[in-house]
């Protein structure tokens, strides 16, 4: 980003002239180039050195007649343009591709007009009127607010950004022309928007981002019903008006008064950036891998905040409107928007070049309206209504996959799943997908996994394409995931739309659910609803166990603040309290209360109050929630406050009942931080199985704990005697459970006898979640860690996916801990004995499961298979590096073309090179690294792509690291800023890289901050995996240090900066407190 950004720029006429026409004769050499118009230059520039411009009159108001004289132009030529495969250019004409002679003249004359917009192929020859900018990007003018500021301006107060109340849009009409080479990376748009008045005022407040509006071609006129223009008004000029303007608005001011009930039409031209940032519509590009040749295309992001960076616009999710869009394209390029295409016509005057037209969208939010212009291909089976999948479950909506052509193989699996899945959804909701198409569009350059853009999806391409070949069980089921969340979103955000960003969690909560719900209707042999626990509650535990979390609406009033709002408690505390939702209701109340609440706000927007009512609705309806509850008293505990409780179970054996208490969770335990004075409760829905009568399928409550009661809940009729109890069944509910020691040795007996016997009585997904419970518990100091390590213990004869996975990732941190202390080299033996069985199970072979075992055979060995290598199992490690030795003599014999060395068919299975690429990297040395930077430069992959990236920071050798770090901030090394972060946690995960990560962190603040942009939790992430594994004062003290060093400069990495401050002093706390009890424990079992 411009390190200038935000701040005021003034442009005389004359530097403003000289800049438009630098460009202007750039996109006029090229155009006729590209599209065979006449020259209006004997030659070609790059660029031009000097221009003269004298003005007649002397007056800005005259500037209308600029003469331009060109001296001292360039003489290198024009970088060639693509020019369209034979096939391409026969059907669709093409552009020459030939190169301009050198320029040859040392002065040429131009007289340049005023122009309208589009005329002679030249964004900047349009943009020429723009003589008067003096005001930052996107801005009007005068700083200094006069006396009697107009009625209706924007009020910037306390942080907050938000746009006036007095004008709602009703339809845009929109038309854009992109220009997608180096040296103008630039788009020349029109805006017609007819606006409603709801409260008289005398000004038009639009969001504008980065937007360079021309002034005099600005005009708002009055409206009628049917559309008319009426009545023209009367504007201020800048140098007359007061602005509250700030970077994100442009103001116009009217003399006449917009008046209560009447309608208005706002009309205005500008320039935009295709920027590389990955925000707005901005510009991406890949490398054909056959010509090796740079293709450009540019596409969009607009959610949350980035339509702005586009067009003007009303940028609030409430501000629905339709939109009517033109795009303009060389013929060689196509376009795709929100509606299918209506109709393409030349562009007069421009030989080349087309309009696509596109009918008007139903009433949508603007972060919704997307844009592609590429070279992008799709199946020709692709286009058929239906996909042409003769299924019951086939919508009626055509679907079409896109992605560069090297890459059309890999869109088969997305378009075998993504027309059921919505099929499902229509089923499921009883709501029908209202739009006649769905693209999904596989993006080489996308800052999200995907974006949910009504009607034309956008993916990250590991996170769309997919080669069984190539690409791992996890990656599948991760494509599957995010395909089945976009389209969740279809009806959940889309359909209806949160009134404002506090509640996203309205739309990426539900998504993060229904997801499950999709891919359990199209891949029922992952069992992935039982993976939810795992995926989803459990991990965001780790996040709401902090005193720095926050809760899911939280108030947000800003950009900075509206992006740190799209995380896991969004997402995945999100889903997980919705699907307890759905437990507490019953799966028939649920669906119906979605149906109410989907139908009665469909083409609006809602507030979770709204859904609140729904569902209490449809309860009472169905008896399944008593009269005096409401789902708001019940919910408001889970999404207004912050973090989750800890259930403790104190039993009386003898009378066969349990007190029940309550308190928040803390990572730090009794630590309870600077409101425990404070702490809150929450509506507990319990539910409860036990040995003399095992149930895991009823998950209705049998008791509700109410915030605050005195005395406490107590559960009856429980079984007297030693009979182990356990609740929270399924782990429906979001909290954890801790029981009394007695009950605990009770169900350790049971998975013991169990694991002795083969006999299930305590199924994989309870198994998993009591491991997590009692390990996080003993993290926190509430359970003795000989108890929970006991438990662990149990799965010595145990493979289950399951109760390993939550295992460990639970083991992971104690390994983190542990892993420069002197007590390392035992506790990795103890941990081989303990997965002993899992590993040999697994192997190393072809899966012998077949059907619905495979896949998550195919999960369970990478994991099992990954932990023994990463504890220096001789056999692993032998293996591995044997299998990687093998991989690198593909290559012998010789160089290998480039087209070789990419296809070359490795015979390690996809799902073991996670591991066999780490530990090859790991135990071998800077020939074994270079080998697996070329091969990630070559695949054509991204989920290989993003293996060989993990991979890469395994290297044991710092200069490695160093080379590796530095790449991050390096345009031209190959990483993608998409993975810029990823990279940074390959190393910032490796114990040798943890340090080099956090003090390339902290050199180079600015430049990451400026390079990667506020935008996605990049640079936040890579705060957090700089610090993760720091635990001890003088690491706290650095990361202190720092974070004071940056204040005012945080941008939107504030809230990750104090989660990881508070994450440090925890492991600080750990070690103090239990890295001796953990070490007793690990040297009494490691003499067995």
């Amino acid at each position: 980003m411009d390190p200038n950004q935000g701040r005021t720029q003034h442009f005389s006429e004359r530097d403003t002239i000289k800049t438009l026409v630098r460009l202007s004769i750039h996109t006029v050499l090229f155009t006729q180039r590209a599209c065979g118009s006449k020259r209006l230059f004997h030659g070609g520039a790059d660029s031009i050195d000097e221009v003269k411009v004298s003005v007649q009159g002397g007056r800005r108001k005259d500037v209308r007649n600029p003469t331009i004289e060109v001296v001292r132009c360039a003489s290198s030529p024009l970088r060639r343009h693509r020019s369209p495969s034979p096939a391409s250019a026969s059907a669709k004409g093409s552009s020459s591709g030939s190169r301009l002679p050198r320029f040859s003249c040392t002065v040429g004359r131009v007289l340049v007009t005023t122009m309208t917009m589009l005329v002679a192929a030249s964004l900047v020859a349009t943009a020429l009127v723009i003589v008067n900018v003096s005001t930052p990007l996107g801005a009007t003018a005068d700083p200094h607010p006069r006396a009697g500021t107009p009625k209706g301006a924007a009020i910037w107060k306390d942080g907050a950004a938000r746009l006036p109340t007095h004008l709602k849009p009703i339809h845009y009409r929109l038309r854009l022309m992109p220009f997608i080479w180096p040296g103008n990376f630039t788009t020349a748009g029109e805006l017609d928007v007819s606006v409603a008045c709801l409260e008289s005022a005398y000004n038009v407040t639009l969001n504008s981002k980065d937007i360079k509006i021309d002034q005099d071609s600005i005009k708002v006129f009055e409206e009628d019903d049917d559309q008319n223009l009426g009545r023209e008004l009367i504007l201020l000029m800048p140098e007359s008006a007061a602005t509250n303007s700030t970077d994100q608005d442009f103001i116009i001011y009217t003399s006449d008064q917009l008046k209560s009930g009447s309608n208005y039409r706002v009309q205005l031209k500008f320039v935009a950036q295709l920027n590389d940032i990955l925000q707005g519509f901005y510009r991406s590009s890949y490398v054909d891998t056959m010509t090796g040749e740079k293709r450009w295309l540019a596409v969009t992001q607009f959610s949350p905040v980035d339509a702005r960076r586009s067009y003007p616009c009303f940028d609030e999710p409430a501000l629905k409107a339709t939109f009517e869009v033109s795009i303009a394209r060389t013929l060689n390029m196509t376009s795709r928007s929100n509606m299918p295409l209506e109709r393409t016509e030349p562009i007069v005057g421009m030989s080349g070049w087309v309009w696509d037209h596109y009918p008007a969208t139903l009433p949508m939010s603007t972060y919704l309206t997307a844009f592609l212009v590429s070279d992008f291909e799709t199946l020709e089976e692709d286009v058929a209504a239906g996909n042409g999948v003769p299924r019951e479950d086939t919508p009626a909506a055509a679907f079409s996959i896109w992605s560069r052509r090297d890459a059309l193989n890999q869109t088969r699996y997305a378009r075998d799943i993504s027309p059921r899945i919505l099929g499902h959804y229509e089923e499921y909701f009883g709501v029908p997908f209202p739009l006649p198409k769905v693209d999904m569009v596989a993006v080489p350059d996308f800052g999200f996994q995907a974006m949910e853009n009504w009607g034309i999806i956008t993916f990250r391409e590991s996170a769309m394409l997919f080669d069984p070949k190539e690409s791992t069980a996890s990656s599948k089921q991760n494509i599957a995931m995010v395909i089945g969340h976009e389209l969740a979103h279809q009806w959940f955000g889309n359909l209806v739309t949160p009134a404002w960003w506090d509640d996203l969690w309205l739309k990426e909560g539900f998504a993060s659910y229904v997801e499950y719900i999709g891919v359990n209707h199209v891949e029922p042999g992952w069992k992935i609803l039982d993976q939810f626990p795992y995926n989803e509650i459990q991990d965001v535990f780790a996040l709401d166990a902090l005193n720095s979390s926050h809760p899911i609406s939280v108030e947000v009033n800003n950009p900075n603040q509206i992006r740190q709002m799209f995380d896991r408690i969004s997402y995945g505390k999100g889903a997980s309290i919705i699907r307890m939702m759905n437990h507490f209701l019953g799966e028939e109340t649920f669906r119906a209360g979605l149906k109410s609440y989907l139908t009665t706000f469909s083409y609006g927007n809602a507030v979770q109050d709204d859904l609140w009512a729904s569902l209490t609705a449809q309860a009472h309806a169905d008896g399944s929630l008593p009269a005096d509850m409401t789902v708001k008293e019940v919910m408001d505990t889970w999404t207004l406050q912050t973090g989750f409780p800890v259930v403790s179970v104190a039993r009386d054996y003898e009378n066969g009942s349990a007190r029940l208490t309550q308190e928040r969770f803390m990572i730090t335990g009794n630590e309870k931080g600077d409101d425990a004075d404070a702490q809150p409760t929450w509506w507990v829905p319990v539910t409860y199985t036990s040995q003399d009568k095992p149930d895991f399928e009823n998950t209705r409550p049998a008791l509700w704990m109410r915030p605050d009661e005195d005395p406490p809940a107590t559960l009856t009729n429980l079984p007297k005697g030693k009979f182990w109890v356990l609740l929270n069944t399924k782990e429906t509910g979001f909290y954890r459970v801790n029981y009394d020691h007695e009950n605990w040795n009770l169900i350790r007996s049971q998975l013991q006898d169990q694991a002795g016997t083969g006999t299930v009585v305590i199924p994989p997904i309870t198994k998993s979640q009591l491991l997590d419970d009692a390990l996080n518990l003993a993290r926190a100091g509430l359970l003795p860690y000989a108890l929970a390590l006991d438990l662990c213990l149990s799965l010595q004869n145990g493979t289950d996916y399951l109760p390993w996975a939550s295992a460990f990732r639970a083991i992971k941190y104690l390994d983190l801990m542990v892993v420069n202390s002197s007590v390392y080299e035992q506790f990795k033996g103890v941990m081989l004995s303990i997965s002993r069985k899992l590993i040999d199970a697994v192997g190393w072979g072809e899966s012998t499961a077949s059907g619905e075992g495979e896949h998550i055979d195919a999960l369970k060995r990478a994991s099992g298979l990954k932990w023994a290598c990463h504890w220096d199992d001789n056999d692993c490690v032998r293996e591995a590096t044997a299998r990687y030795a093998q991989w690198m003599a593909e290559s012998s014999g010789g160089a290998m073309r480039k087209a070789q060395f990419r296809n070359s068919t490795s015979k390690i299975p996809p799902d073991l090179r996670r591991v066999v690429y780490c530990t090859g990297i790991k135990h071998g040395s800077t020939k074994e690294w270079e080998y697996a930077w070329q091969r990630y430069l070559s695949t054509n992959v991204g989920t290989q792509r993003d293996v060989l990236l993990d991979s890469l920071g395994c290297t044991q050798e710092i200069p490695l690291l160093k080379k590796y770090m530095a790449g991050v901030l390096d345009s031209s090394s190959g990483i993608r800023k998409q993975d810029g972060s990823r990279a940074f946690a390959a190393v910032a995960n490796n114990p040798l890289g943890s340090q080099i990560a956090f003090d390339f962190l902290r050199n180079n603040w600015n430049q990451l901050l400026s390079y990667y942009g506020l935008a996605f939790s990049r640079v936040a992430s890579m705060i957090a995996a700089a610090t993760s594994s720091m635990n001890t004062e003088a690491q706290l003290n650095q990361v202190k240090t720092f974070w004071k060093e940056q204040q005012g400069n945080l941008g939107s990495t504030g809230r990750t900066f104090q989660q990881s401050i508070e994450k440090v002093a925890a492991n600080v706390l750990w070690m103090e407190r239990s890295f001796e009890e953990m070490k007793k424990w690990v040297e009494s079992h490691s003499k067995r």
